[in-house]
This record gives C-alpha cells, structure tokens and sequence, in this order.
C-alpha cells in the first residue's frame, strides 16, 4: 500500500524520550546507537487487523508509523520493511465511534531488531450502537454541599439521592440497546478471539445494574448486582450519597461514585465472575482504571477462586475491574 500524506505529530516521539529537529525522521532508536549504521540488516514491522462483531467500519483506519499513515481494512494485513532498528510507537487511528480495541489500547510501543520481523495485532470489536463501557455510568450529581466540604443535610441528601435514581433510570433505558447488541458481539468474540487477548478478563454482558444510598458513620453493605460493596462503620466520617453501578460491558467491572471519595481503612469491593469462562492458568486481579481503561492502581486484592470472585481494599472511588 502506498503511504498517504498524514503526518503524526513530533509529540510521539518525545513520549519515549527521543529528540528531533525540524527535518529530523521521527524514527527513535536506543539510546547510544547510530540511526544508520552501515551494514545493518533493515528490520521489518508485519501489522494485523482483526475486526469483529457488527457494523464494521467500513472505512478501515489507519496504521501511524515514524511520521506516516497507511490505510488498512477492518480486516487486513500491512508490511512495513527496511524500518531503521530502533523504538517505535505505532497507532491504530480512525476507528469508528461503535469500534474499540478489544484491550481499550490504540497505541502501541515495540522496539525492532535488525534483520528480524516483528508482529503486531489490533483486535477490534464493534457494537451496533456503542462501544463497550458507554453505557455506564455518567458524572454523579453531588451538590455544592458535598463539593465544597460543608457537609449536606439530610433534606439535601435525599435531594442528591433522588437526582441519582432519575440518573439510573435514564441510564437504564439507554443500555438496553448496548446490552441488545453486545450480546451478539460476544458470540463472536468467542469465535474470533482467543481467550486472555486482553488483560482484563472479558465476559459475556450482564444488563445494567446500579444501587444508590445514603451512608454515613454506620456503613453500609451494598450490591450492585452480583457484585457487593462492604462500608464498616467508621469509615466515612458523614453522611453521603453512594452510588455503586455495574455498565454493560464486555468488563468485569463497577464505578463507584462520588469520585474521588476517601475514606478511612476496611472498605471492600468484591467482584463476581460467576458468569465467566475463566481462565484457569492466570491469577485474578482488581485494577483501579481512568476513563480510558489505563490502570492506574493495582489495590491489594484476594482471588477467591472457589467462589468464582475477587476481593479487593479500596481507599477512594472510581471505576474498577477483574484483570490479570
């Protein structure tokens, strides 16, 4: 394929430390070695894109490598050969809004070899509506008596509460459709990509799910469908809105809001995958993740496997899901 005239910008290179001038090739190499040594076997990038599920992109994307794109189809293959050895990023652009890598990862960083052939595979799931995890949950309607740390009356709790439940309810109707759809994606998931692609642990979909309540010193014990949040007495220091909710998703996972809430030592998630087709040879985590499913914490976690779930301590709220 020839290359098109879509410039990735000098950013990319700087993420991996590199520097160039104007002119320079965004091609980054090892720190301490020559970009042309003479002699030395190119090295050559082999890129797969697998793409399942329905409504595919029909457009395809785009492979960005060392400042040029390539255009591939929702299912194809691109060879890049006589690349310099070095390190390089590679993104996966222009997926449709109902398309998502399967591990939420559209960018990758490899370092190639002289004289060797390097593999790197996309996988792509799509849905008919939206990607996995948009039907979760939207920003928690706290008040400015929470936001500000003054503290809310009750009359202001229940208020919050009940802003929540009219929140749920809309989400609720809204995942139908995700839920609809991501229930036929998963049958070709299944055929088309193998188990443990992903580092997080994909399921088949459960349908939307979520709990609100007002908690305060006492604590509280929470389900959120078959998932459990354990609050002991002590450690919130006053009363607030909690609300716990389950997305559709191909993810083990919950959101937990207010975001950001702290709390004192002994607060406890616990996530089934009853509903799963695990995979025996990994150890079970809970990770703690951004919008963009990056992980940013690992919490301390226990994997149960006898009862088919993982407990992890949790200090503050957010979103947070089984992966390996």
């Amino acid at each position: 394929m020839r290359p098109s005239s879509k410039r990735l910008a000098l950013g990319l290179a700087l993420l991996l430390g590199g520097c160039a001038g104007d002119g320079d090739p965004a091609i980054l190499t090892p720190q301490g070695t020559s970009p042309s040594e003479p002699g030395s076997a190119p090295a050559v990038l082999a890129i797969r894109v697998l793409t399942a599920g329905i409504e595919l992109d029909v457009d395809g994307y785009t492979i960005e490598v060392a400042n040029t794109a390539w255009s591939v189809a929702a299912n194809d293959s691109l060879t890049i050969a006589d690349l310099l050895a070095g390190d390089y990023l590679i993104r996966l652009g222009e997926v449709a809004g109902n398309c998502a890598t399967v591990d939420g990862l559209d960018l990758r960083a490899i370092t190639l070899s002289s004289g060797t052939t390097t593999s790197v595979q996309f996988n792509v799931l799509c849905a008919s509506t939206a990607v996995p995890d948009t039907a979760g949950p939207a920003i928690s309607n706290a008040p400015a008596c929470y936001l500000n740390g003054t503290g809310c009356s009750l009359n202001e709790l229940e208020q919050w509460k009940e802003a929540e439940e009219v929140r749920i309810a809309a989400t609720q109707q809204a995942s139908q459709t995700v839920y609809d759809s991501l229930e036929v994606v998963w049958d070709t998931y299944l055929r088309d990509f193998p188990l443990g692609q992903s580092q997080f642990l994909m399921c088949g979909p459960l349908e939307y799910e979520a709990n609100v309540r007002i908690v305060g010193p006492q604590g509280a014990d929470m389900s959120i469908g078959p998932h459990e949040l354990h609050i002991p007495p002590g450690a919130l220091s006053e009363s607030v809105v909690i609300t716990g909710e389950m997305p559709v998703s191909l993810l083990v996972s919950v959101e937990l809001s207010p975001h950001g809430l702290q709390f004192a030592p002994g607060v406890t998630l616990v996530l089934s995958y009853k509903h799963c087709e695990q995979l025996e040879s990994y150890e079970y985590l809970v990770a703690y993740l951004d919008a963009n499913r990056n992980v940013l914490e690992w919490p301390t976690s226990r994997n149960y496997s006898e009862y088919e779930e993982i407990t992890a301590d949790i200090d503050h709220f957010s979103k947070y899901a089984v992966a390996y």
